[in-house]
């Protein structure tokens, strides 16, 4: 039987583990280039043309944090905080609405993200089940809440633009 030199063997296993490198870090990357066109697309100011509610989105250098707030004269009130974060390899939304589930956040999991529209859900939620950004384009937006109240089916649409 014919045996392997030790660089030979030292650089078979060398190349194998480059390789297994590259593999992981391809995964790892398409993961997070979904992930990254969200946080790119999503952050900065976004306001609803017809009422003074702006929702503020940040990269802060590990996840998407966010606020909802409506100007009222000079009155500023927050009314929901937001964040989407990966989390044991999903991408949960995660909001906190202002005298809503007793001050906590409730989790949203992503379920489809294509063609700049990207869909959380939580159906064991009360009300919305699901979260939808949808980008109509790189400076509008549709946000839709969806979801059941006592057997009937509720949608409720946000229309957002891109301030500047």
């Amino acid at each position: 039987m014919k045996t392997i030199s030790s660089a030979k063997r030292a650089l078979i296993i060398s190349g194998f583990l480059f390789l297994l490198f590259c593999v992981i870090s391809s995964c790892q990357n398409r993961k997070n280039n979904r992930v990254s066109a969200l946080y790119e697309i999503l952050e900065g100011e976004w306001k609803m043309p017809d009422q003074e509610v702006i929702e503020r989105w940040n990269f802060n250098g590990e996840f998407l944090e966010g606020q909802v707030f409506e100007i009222s004269g000079s009155d500023t009130l927050i009314t929901e905080e937001l964040r989407i974060i990966e989390l044991d390899g999903h991408v949960i939304y995660e909001p906190t609405v202002k005298n809503q589930n007793q001050g906590k956040l409730v989790a949203f999991k992503l379920v489809e993200a294509e063609n700049k529209k990207w869909v959380f859900e939580n159906t064991g939620h009360d009300f919305p089940q699901q979260i939808e950004y949808n980008f109509i384009t790189n400076d509008s937006l549709v946000a839709t809440i969806k979801g059941e109240i006592i057997g009937v089916t509720k949608t409720i649409e946000f229309v957002y633009l891109r301030q500047e």
